[in-house]
């Protein structure tokens, strides 16, 4: 005859051991991101970051002088030289992959008391973040701009063109992505307003963007917004982050 559990060994709750029990999805916090905890790589080829700091939420970056360039865009570009940081992606300890399928989601707040050029940063994942070639980088995810005295435009990347719109109600914004197979897919994102109502929806459709590497990495990158934008010795941004990523066996 089988053996039928009468109590938990561990506890001594009568029944048996009982099942495991997944956390539940439901309202999952994200993750703040500080570019100061250590766990952050810095790629600076031209050596545009004099500092970073993290306090209240707030990542602030403060700049070299650095002249005027397409490389220092994140999108409109085939070589982007612009500072990003960067780690490898895990979950829950495991290194997340690119055939692994996947959903970045994050979310975007952009400091609007910190304006001292015209400003085009991304916060998302790349299959190599060490390249300069934005066609091997395999970047998607979130972006926000914004020129000086202007509205912050939120909304996707992928690859090196994005999706914005500026909105001066907007206060943050969402952006997801699916990925998964060695590609990225299509991106969206959602803009919202003081009371957290949504303002605007968008995509950017990346036809499946192929990716060659392993392993996925989270990547945040600061830059220019147009191509004759001039940084200068103690300019700053700053801003929060946020964002959950979720693997799921689909395979």
């Amino acid at each position: 005859m089988p053996v039928t559990p009468c109590f938990d060994p561990a506890t001594g709750a009568s029944g048996g051991v009982p099942p495991a029990v997944s956390a539940s999805l439901y309202n999952l916090p994200m993750t703040e991101v500080d570019l100061t905890d250590g766990s952050w790589t810095l790629l600076d080829p031209d050596g545009l970051i004099d500092t970073v700091s993290f306090a209240g939420g707030l990542n602030t970056i403060t700049f070299n002088a650095g002249g005027a360039t397409s490389n220092h865009r994140w999108t409109g570009s085939l070589t982007c030289t612009a500072p990003r940081w960067y780690k490898t992606l895990q979950i829950d300890g495991n290194t997340v992959t690119l055939l692994d399928p996947m959903w970045f989601v994050c979310r975007m707040q952009n400091n609007l008391l910190v304006d001292d050029f015209n400003q085009q940063n991304i916060f998302g994942t790349m299959a190599d973040p060490t390249s300069t070639d934005t066609n091997v980088m395999g970047l998607a995810g979130g972006t926000w701009l914004r020129n000086t005295l202007g509205n912050t435009g939120y909304g996707t990347v992928t690859g090196n063109a994005n999706v914005t719109f500026a909105d001066p109600d907007t206060v943050f914004s969402h952006a997801g992505v699916m990925q998964g197979g060695n590609a990225n897919g299509a991106a969206t994102y959602i803009q919202y307003d003081g009371t957290n109502t949504a303002e605007r929806a968008g995509s950017r459709n990346s036809n499946i963007l192929a990716q060659a590497g392993t392993n996925r990495h989270l990547a945040v990158g600061v830059g220019i917004n147009t191509d004759v934008t001039v940084i200068n010795a103690g300019d700053q941004v700053a801003f929060s982050l946020k964002y959950i990523a979720l693997s799921f066996a689909g395979l």
